[in-house]
């Protein structure tokens, strides 16, 4: 059980000088003016019995110290606001009468977790606070053994010059401190693009609940029931869409059958509509959003494939659309590949051109094991991103490999003639893409030992015939052998 130590002190805040009323209100909160809406106030006084500040530099510095509770921190009770953004504390030095610098600081405000205003017209009264903010701030990252520590930044708006904001900041705000003093003189670019070595700014998300759920599909007809999440403070605040659910789905088996992600278009909420009878999703930065009306209803979901939701929604579009021959063919390899999770690991040119050639060749009896690993390695050339190439190949069955043994295996004899080679069996990879289903030998120790640390060379390839064994550098050389060989038989 938690007990506080003091009562915390809930403000009423009105400003001294009403030129700063729209700071007063960007910082602490303000009700509305409607005489209409005026019960907020009227009970935010009579349930919280709030102390009343008049603001200016000294009780703006006294707030601060003492973190007393505004209406605009209650508002965020019960609720989890997860931020993106893991900077530092900060301060932020803006004109308090101006309307684009109080712009400048909510905006901050959305996506920095600790950041607070410093007026410019009372920085002479906050000058010891933003000192010991600094100082106080000023220390070791918990968890951390390397010795990184936390910095404060002193930022600037854009109103205040780089000559002026020098000068602010050595009279007022710079510590005595080696390493504490970090000072910004320009603004973060919210509404631009961020370069690629940058990671971006994000909104954060505030939420009140949360839960994960894990519910089997069935491919052919996907449907998902589940329960829609309910706040606590709805049970005493009774009106139609008070809150929304948001809903992410994830299809974790790897095959992307199901369509997860859709155009955002909220705006004109047309698809997708697995709500059957109801109202569409909204579909948002956030993903699929609805408002749940009545509690302990579940919702039921008659989700779609990827290619059959990307018709329906150029469809609802009045765009008539088909899958064309290249079309199929991709959506074939990428069922072949078990999604795009497999695609991916083939995502390189040389691969895909080295995949393209074989496939414009004669065809023949195999790809042989060690020839095709080598040409894929070959083909990513030093892209350490992918050597996985050959292993997602060989273990989505998209080619043969050419190993005698696993024959052998099947029909029990050593010697295997030209003819063998067209059995019907699993376990002939001259016939059957992939690996064979069952391990094919047991291996001994001595042969452990000599494949893992045999001597260099360029062999890859190897025959046996009467009791002798014969090695190649290349397919090709062996090939003539084979030639060779079958005019003797």
């Amino acid at each position: 059980m938690l007990f506080r130590s003091h009562k915390p002190t809930i403000m009423d805040v009105r400003a001294e000088d009403e030129s700063f009323n729209a700071f007063m209100a960007c910082v602490f909160g303000e009700f509305p003016k409607q005489k209409r809406l005026k019960y907020f106030k009227d009970s935010y006084k009579y349930v919280f019995d709030p102390q009343k500040f008049l603001l200016n530099g000294k009780t703006l510095s006294k707030i601060y110290k003492n973190r007393h509770a505004s209406a605009l921190n209650i508002g965020l009770t019960d609720l989890d606001v997860n931020y993106n953004d893991h900077s530092g504390p900060a301060l932020f030095v803006l004109d308090g009468q101006k309307a684009r610098d109080l712009i400048d600081f909510w905006n901050l405000r959305i996506v920095r977790r600790n950041i607070l205003p410093i007026p410019i017209q009372w920085i002479k009264e906050l000058s010891p606070f933003c000192k010991e903010f600094i100082i106080k701030n000023f220390r070791p990252l918990p968890g951390n053994p390397h010795g990184v520590m936390i910095h404060p930044t002193v930022m600037f708006s854009r109103s205040i010059s780089d000559k002026e904001s020098d000068k602010i900041h050595k009279k007022y705000i710079r510590v005595d401190k080696k390493d504490a003093n970090c000072i910004q003189q320009w603004y973060p670019p919210l509404w631009h693009p961020s370069p690629e070595s940058v990671v971006r700014t994000t909104m954060p998300i505030v939420s009140a609940d949360e839960k994960h759920i894990d519910i089997p599909v069935d491919v052919e007809k996907p449907v998902i029931t589940f329960d829609t999440l309910w706040p606590k403070f709805t049970r005493k605040h009774r009106n139609k869409h008070r809150f929304a659910n948001v809903v992410k789905m994830r299809c974790w088996g790897g095959k992307d059958q199901i369509a997860t992600i859709f155009p955002c278009d909220y705006k004109n909420p047309i698809f997708p509509d697995f709500r059957l009878g109801r109202e569409h999703l909204l579909s948002t930065a956030e993903e699929l959003v609805f408002f749940p009306e009545y509690k302990n209803i579940s919702e039921r979901w008659e989700l779609c494939s990827g290619t059959d939701a990307l018709n329906a929604w150029l469809n609802k579009n009045k765009i008539i659309a088909i899958p064309s021959d290249a079309g199929r063919a991709t959506e074939q390899i990428i069922k072949t590949l078990d999604g795009f999770w497999g695609v991916g690991k083939i995502a390189n040119s040389g691969t895909v051109k080295l995949l393209n050639d074989m496939s414009r060749k004669p065809l023949t009896r195999s790809v042989h094991f060690a020839e095709f690993r080598q040409k894929i390695k070959d083909a990513a050339g030093k892209d350490i991103w992918r050597y996985k190439e050959f292993e997602t190949l060989v273990e989505r069955n998209v080619v043969e490999l050419g190993l005698d043994s696993a024959l052998q295996y099947a029909l029990g004899k050593n010697r295997l003639n030209h003819a063998d080679f067209n059995t019907a069996t699993p376990y002939n990879l001259y016939k059957n893409r992939g690996l064979p289903p069952t391990p094919i030998s047991n291996p001994s120790l001595k042969a452990i030992q000599y494949a893992s640390d045999a001597p260099k060379g360029n062999l890859l390839y190897f025959l046996s015939s009467d009791g002798s064994t014969f090695f190649f550098t290349n397919y090709e050389k062996e090939k003539e052998w084979i030639k060779i060989h079958k005019k003797k038989e």
